[in-house]
């Protein structure tokens, strides 16, 4: 009897000694693991930063331009109108309506370049 015991309990412990040896290889493993993803995650965090460095300079750069792009927007608009106005009169002006025609498309092209810029 007690050599059955000595052999059981030999029998437990090396079933626990097994158990101890797979749960040391799995915590290397997930230890491992670890130092990956937080090397991933820094990566992530550094180039999360740089992204938002570079979205301030764009917000900056826009912010700067948007304010010169309003004012020639209101003068292209202001143009627009009156040379419209001036070439809406009774046909005084037959022999410059061609170019005024031009003139007047390519302010409409730069007043739709302008609010697309917007």
């Amino acid at each position: 009897e007690t050599n059955a015991k000595r052999d059981y309990k030999i029998d437990k412990i090396e079933a626990l000694a097994t158990k101890i040896e797979s749960a040391t290889a799995k915590s290397a493993q997930l230890t491992e693991e670890i130092v990956t993803l937080q090397n991933e995650l820094s990566a992530s965090s550094k180039s999360q930063a740089e992204m938002d460095n570079l979205r301030s300079e764009e917000k900056a750069v826009f912010v700067e331009s948007k304010a010169e792009l309003d004012k020639g927007l209101k003068g292209i608009k202001l143009a627009l109108q009156i040379l419209k106005d001036y070439y809406a009169k009774d046909g005084s002006h037959s022999k410059a309506e061609g170019g005024a025609s031009g003139v007047i498309g390519l302010l409409e092209v730069c007043e739709s370049d302008f609010s697309k810029n917007l």
